[in-house]
């Protein structure tokens, strides 16, 4: 059995190496940077060296929908679905 873990980001340059590096046990770790981020957060996701076995799935999500509200659930949701199936 593998695990995975999918989150979501949103200027988090200064949290997210720590966030990495706790889940050093997963297999996969799926983070979704918000389009909006306007931080290094994908610099320091790119730049990340995983342990040996570890994949990171990065892509990014816009949070808004055409009324202007804000979706979590469809943002979360596309998370997810970004989990490899094995």
């Amino acid at each position: 059995m593998k695990i995975a873990s999918a989150t979501l980001a949103y200027n988090a340059e200064g949290i997210i190496t720590d966030m990495l590096k706790s889940l050093k046990e997963f297999d996969y770790v799926v983070v979704g940077v918000d389009e909006k981020t306007t931080d290094k957060t994908r610099e320091v996701l790119a730049n990340y060296q995983p342990p040996k076995g570890q994949s990171i799935i990065t892509y990014d999500f816009n949070l808004y929908v055409e009324d202007g509200e804000r979706d979590f659930a469809k943002a979360r949701n596309l998370s997810f679905s970004k989990v490899p199936s094995d």
